[in-house]
């Protein structure tokens, strides 16, 4: 019965217009193509030549093989590296490679077989032009086309063992070829004179910007990369910055320390250990599990032409290194440490300016803007100010206080609803919202205290001794602070009634729509909300923000405009949205903007989304957001955005429909 299902589904498939390989290339482009985009597992095995007489437990060998196979593609195009035809068999190399990005080629071979295509044998039709078909499982012939000819048989061993050959040949001549290019940019981001130049102080503070700038070629250069023959473990050492630049390791301790720009460092003067130098750094990170600076020994090294490279502590070098275990924090009673922890605290108070803490609206003031900016170092500076001998344990909540405002995103918005003074205290009380959070908005207090006529923040709860004016005051005036969005949380947002009578202006669509993506990708809630627009109700507030706090979490990957248009009063941008991991297919998002007094607005809270493969559940979502429309918008102007969806629909109708 099973056989018999898997020949009805390829039957189905291949009436839906499945492309016919008339290659051995094709074929393999075909199925890992269907891999890598993760298509559905019945596209997938239609891509395949799966016998159909195959065992289920050797079938789920070969799925969970497929599964395997996809996890390590790269989102990349495939290119033919390969190829040999011998009759109706033939064996093709593929791999995934640019020399602009940081992956380490991918490699994957088929062993290709033609025999007529599987409508054709469904309907036992006449006989059809043969296609070519990857076998199912990558470089063999494995549970493909039965044959029993002894020259057929030889000649797949033959291929098979052609293909594993041939793709470590290629593997090692790209190894090479990326070799040089490698040092090609090496050389372009670091000259050997520049480096050469640089003494070990500055050549740590070069190291720590190219890590901010994500140059990938200036960090191995730091690191010896003008040396790589003569520094030890070097290919250990590039491997883990290619890592690096893969993935999340940069947010990650102990890289998060330098990569991370509102890390506050400093470095010392280099001490001279005979045959190294040595630099002691402090770095105080907002997402410390201490409130004191983190201790880093860098040793410095030169190469056999004299320059000076890094060569990082272990921890670097560890996937997982655990900041508990590891981590080493500064010692108060090292005369050096307290000279490079005076050094930080120099530079938090610099960024304070002229700013006046003796007043707690200016403290307020400077509180709810590091907060909307995400910027930990003034924030820090506040009680740093008030610092004695520098011991920072004295304060002893600064760090932890932030964390517990600001999460691990630093993507929360903030509006300040109240402030009040009794005597020394103050207690500042704002809204807030957490796109991990789907309670809505949540207040937060923030209590100061008066010392030595300077404000400094104490934290979120009362002082133990009790101010009962300012605690009566706070469940006085609690109700009408959760009533309504402040505008000072949400007044960048536009705020329409209805729509405008003129649809947007392409170009300034387009303009608003790069400006709100880049937006995303850098996590700053607060500037996301500057390009959207929301219906002027409190359900709408919470509607767009939900929407955005979905894109905030889970829009990571890539997302490529289709097409914009216009529709009546709408604008809409087509786009394909791509997750960038394997087995998760791509969205189709239809992104509208409407005209406002700011100029062309994105309004979130309706999400039109549509997958590559139909799917009925987000169909019907789509329609309710549009019939939801309708209950506060004309007709006229639900038909024009009908019309836009449509459009949209089609567009990716076409982008979707596989082409024979």
């Amino acid at each position: 019965m099973k056989t018999l299902l898997l020949r009805i589904a390829l039957y189905c498939l291949a009436a839906t217009a499945l492309p016919a390989a008339e290659t051995p290339a094709q074929a393999a482009l075909n199925l890992a193509e269907a891999l890598r985009d993760g298509s559905a597992r019945d596209v997938v095995i239609a891509q395949s030549a799966l016998n159909p007489d195959t065992g289920d437990r050797k079938k789920g060998v070969i799925f969970e093989t497929w599964k395997s196979e996809s996890k390590k593609m790269l989102p990349l195009p495939f290119t033919v590296a390969a190829e040999k035809i011998n009759g109706d068999c033939a064996a093709v190399v593929l791999h995934q490679y640019d020399p602009l990005r940081s992956e380490l080629p991918h490699f994957i071979s088929f062993a290709i077989v033609r025999q007529a295509p599987h409508a054709a044998e469904e309907k036992k039709t006449a006989p059809a032009e043969p296609e070519w078909f990857a076998a199912p499982v990558p470089a063999s012939f494995e549970n493909s086309v039965v044959s029993y000819d002894d020259a057929v048989l030889q000649s797949r061993r033959q291929l098979e063992s052609w293909m594993l050959s041939r793709e470590i040949e290629l593997r090692e001549k790209i190894q090479q070829d990326i070799k040089q290019q490698l040092q090609e940019r090496i050389t372009r981001a670091v000259s050997p004179e520049a480096l050469a130049a640089l003494d070990p102080k500055a050549l740590m503070n070069a190291f720590i910007q190219a890590l901010r700038e994500k140059n990938h070629a200036a960090v191995l250069a730091y690191l010896g990369g003008h040396s790589a023959d003569s520094v030890i473990n070097w290919d250990n050492i590039s491997f883990r910055i290619n890592k690096l630049f893969q993935g999340n390791d940069l947010r990650q301790w102990p890289w998060k320390l330098f990569a991370d720009t509102q890390s506050m460092f400093a470095v010392s003067d280099p001490l001279d250990l005979g045959d190294e130098l040595s630099l002691d750094v402090l770095v105080l990170h907002p997402e410390s599990i201490s409130e004191e600076p983190d201790y880093l020994s860098i040793s410095i090294l030169k190469d056999p032409q004299g320059r000076n490279y890094i060569s990082l502590p272990s921890i670097f070098s560890q996937n997982e290194a655990a900041e508990d275990e590891l981590g080493e924090i500064m010692d108060y009673d090292d005369i050096g440490h307290m000279q490079l922890f005076a050094q930080i605290v120099a530079d938090a108070k610099a960024h304070l300016g002229n700013a006046d803490l003796s007043q707690s609206a200016e403290v307020a003031k400077i509180i709810l803007q590091c907060l909307k900016n995400n910027d930990f170092r003034r924030y820090w500076a506040i009680n740093a100010c008030n610092l004695k001998n520098l011991r920072a344990y004295e304060e002893g909540t600064s760090v932890s206080f932030w964390q517990e405002l600001q999460g691990k995103t630093g993507s929360s918005l903030f509006g300040q609803v109240g402030l009040k003074e009794h005597e020394d205290f103050a207690l500042l009380v704002l809204q807030t919202y957490s796109p991990r959070d789907n309670s809505g908005m949540q207040l937060k207090s923030i209590w100061l205290n008066r010392r030595n006529d300077t404000w400094h923040i104490t934290g979120t709860e009362a002082p133990e001794e009790g101010v009962p004016e300012l605690t009566k005051w706070f469940a006085d005036e609690k109700k009408s602070w959760i009533a309504n969005w402040s505008d000072s949380m949400l007044g960048d947002v536009a705020k329409i009634g209805g729509l405008a009578a003129k649809g947007p202006d392409l170009a300034e669509v387009t303009r608003i729509f790069f400006a709100w993506q880049k937006d995303l990708q850098e996590k700053s809630f607060t500037k996301v909300i500057t390009h959207c627009a929301a219906f002027d109700d409190p359900t709408s507030s919470l509607k767009m923000l939900r929407a955005l706090a979905g894109e905030l979490i889970y829009g990571t990957g890539t997302i490529e405009v289709l097409k914009v248009t216009v529709s009546g009063r709408w604008a809409g941008v087509s786009a394909v949205q791509s997750s960038g991991e394997a087995m998760k297919s791509s969205q189709y998002p239809l992104f509208l903007f409407v005209h406002t007094d700011k100029g062309p607005r994105l309004l979130p809270q309706v999400e039109l989304k549509l997958n590559a493969v139909k799917n009925r559940s987000r169909e019907y979502l789509n329609d309710i957001a549009i019939k939801d429309l309708g209950k506060r918008l004309p007709d006229g102007a639900v038909d024009e955005l009908r019309s836009l969806y449509t459009n949209h629909a089609k567009l990716v109708e076409e982008k979707t429909a596989i082409k024979p």
